[in-house]
């Protein structure tokens, strides 16, 4: 009997987030490329909750004198950075 009822859960859910993604993709091929035009989707079926929020940008890390985590200072390399940065190397000479 549980068994049974599986099938249309997965099928409800991969329909409603399937959708979903291609609200977003048409944003990106659109070309928008603010923070603000995209959403992030909460989806909770068993109490019928759907909630669009808008995305936080994320974090800058900076230079801190004391870090409680770490027990002392913590150096930002490069400064200003976040998760969604990238770091690009020269692959002239990289050795180890």
């Amino acid at each position: 009997m549980i068994a049974g009822k599986i099938i249309p859960a997965i099928a409800t859910t991969t329909a409603m987030i399937t959708g979903l993604v291609m609200l977003e993709l048409y944003k990106v091929v659109q070309g928008r490329d603010k923070i603000e035009d995209y959403r992030n989707a909460f989806i909770n079926l068993g109490v019928s909750l759907f909630v669009l929020t808008e995305p936080t940008p994320p974090k800058k890390h900076e230079d801190e004198e004391m870090n409680v985590i770490m027990g002392g200072p913590v150096k930002a390399v490069p400064p200003g950075w976040s998760i969604w940065d990238t770091i690009e190397l020269n692959r002239g000479s990289m050795t180890l």
